[in-house]
């Protein structure tokens, strides 16, 4: 199984990828999880409504400077 983010300008989707007999061999996997980040790919598939809902996949993390001084977001994380 791999998950992948795809970006196209500012359109951005999650996608999962999962090892079947019909469609995702073994070795597709190992190459979707090689890419690195920025890569550039053509894809072709079928995009599936979701059956359950998800809970959000990103998290604030905060950067504290010293101990009194206010917390600030500084990035999101996947």
């Amino acid at each position: 199984m791999a998950f992948l983010m795809l970006r196209q300008f500012t359109t951005m989707v999650q996608c999962m990828l999962t090892m079947t007999k019909e469609f995702v061999s073994t070795q597709m996997e190992k190459y979707a999880t090689s890419l690195s980040r920025e890569s550039i790919v053509d894809i072709k598939g079928e995009a599936t409504e979701i059956l359950e809902a998800l809970y959000p996949t990103l998290k604030e993390l905060a950067l504290a400077s010293s101990p009194g001084s206010h917390h600030r977001p500084l990035l999101q994380e996947f």
